[in-house]
């Protein structure tokens, strides 16, 4: 059982250490290029109408007030239901659904039993037979069937759809494949173990119980530990493929489509700004001219001194 601590422990850790690196890495990368796309949804009291703080006179003078509640509207809107999707690709949306929200079903099952296992861990009695724990781990019971089921239709509908189908063949590569087979094996193997252990749900609760207090860890049976090994693949491997936009699209709402920040003279975007075309220009194509050598702002000068011309 030492060994399957220090397992559980090193593939938690490299997970941590990865997103945050990888979030850094983001946070650190040059100002990026505005989409300037309205209605912005922080835009308080014009988004509804479609309208932005442009609209009025001398805007840049005056407070910019932003509506984080309609950030999060949205956000939630793209996050549980893949709004985006279904006004966009109504047939990949069939598919990609039920594999995100059971997922989303079986990481909050997760944090619940993490929390039960932290309650044990202090000395709460959690009775599966009776009481608040008969209750949260029939909860947590029917949480895990259905985020199995809708998970393993989910990606097994998508492997499908990415095998099947010409225009989502000739998009994917082997990492989506890969993804899709993991994510169901995921589901699949919670389902085996679901459908053979009438205690799985007490077990996990168990489980987290020991690796949080670094003690004996409960018996496994053969499904249990094929699920809790897919599971820390899943973890192992997500912080280096795609799977990362769980995270990187929080950048690319707030850094890209909704930076409406004015650049006034002597603030925080103006010297953002300054750095990013200072950079020197690496494009190799005739037209740009810059030899490796010259910034943005160089190359920006030629041109309008060819234009003059």
């Amino acid at each position: 059982m030492v060994l399957l601590h220090v397992l559980v422990y090193g593939v938690v850790l490299i997970f941590l250490a990865a997103v945050v690196a990888r979030a850094l890495r983001i946070v650190r990368t040059p100002v990026h290029l505005r989409w300037e796309l309205y209605p912005v949804p922080h835009e308080k009291g014009k988004a509804a109408h479609g309208g932005s703080v442009l609209e009025e006179k001398d805007w840049w003078l005056t407070k910019h007030e932003v509506d984080h509640w309609g950030e999060l509207r949205v956000m939630l809107a793209e996050i549980l239901l893949l709004k985006g999707v279904w006004e966009h690709n109504r047939s990949l949306w069939v598919a990609s659904f039920p594999l995100h929200f059971g997922l989303y079903l079986l990481i909050g099952n997760g944090a619940l039993l993490l929390a039960a296992g932290a309650l044990m861990r202090f000395g709460v009695v959690l009775n599966p037979a009776a009481g608040f724990g008969a209750m949260l781990f029939a909860f947590c019971t029917l949480l895990a069937w259905v985020g199995a089921l809708l998970g393993a239709f989910g990606a097994l509908l998508m492997l499908a759809k990415r095998i099947l189908e010409p225009d989502m063949r000739r998009w994917s590569n082997p990492g989506h494949y890969f993804n899709a087979l993991l994510l169901g094996a995921i589901d699949i193997s919670l389902l085996l173990w679901l459908a053979s252990d009438g205690g799985v749900i007490p077990r996990l609760a168990m489980f987290y119980s020991g690796i949080l207090g670094a003690s004996n860890l409960p018996f496994l049976p053969a499904a249990g530990l094929w699920h809790l090994g897919f599971v820390l693949l899943f973890l192992l491997v997500l912080p280096f493929t795609h799977m990362t936009h769980f995270f990187i699209k929080y950048f690319t709402y707030h850094n890209v489509r909704w930076e409406d920040a004015p650049n006034l003279p002597g603030g925080k975007l103006s010297r953002e700004i300054g750095l990013a075309v200072a950079q020197t220009v690496s494009w190799a194509a005739p037209h740009v001219r810059s030899e490796g050598k010259k910034n943005w702002v160089d190359v920006a000068h030629d041109v309008k001194a060819e234009d003059r011309d």
